[in-house]
């Protein structure tokens, strides 16, 4: 297996173990609503780490994306 298969593979094994716990996958499925986002998007704190420092337009496209 390749490097991106063995991720996916991971990936889709979490997934797997969310829904078969119960947990949701969605932010719709906590009831979150698209007129919703930039409320969301606006409380959400950026603090300057990790992989990729986070802008309020990526956090509205994470959301989005999470519907």
């Amino acid at each position: 297996m390749t490097v991106e298969q063995i991720a996916e593979a991971g990936l889709e094994a979490l997934k797997n173990w969310m829904l078969e716990i119960g947990l949701p996958l969605t932010i719709s499925e906590i009831g979150a609503t698209a007129d919703m986002i930039p409320g969301i998007t606006e409380g959400t704190i950026c603090y300057p780490a990790g992989y990729m420092d986070l802008k309020p337009e990526n956090i509205t496209e994470i959301l989005r994306e999470s519907m």
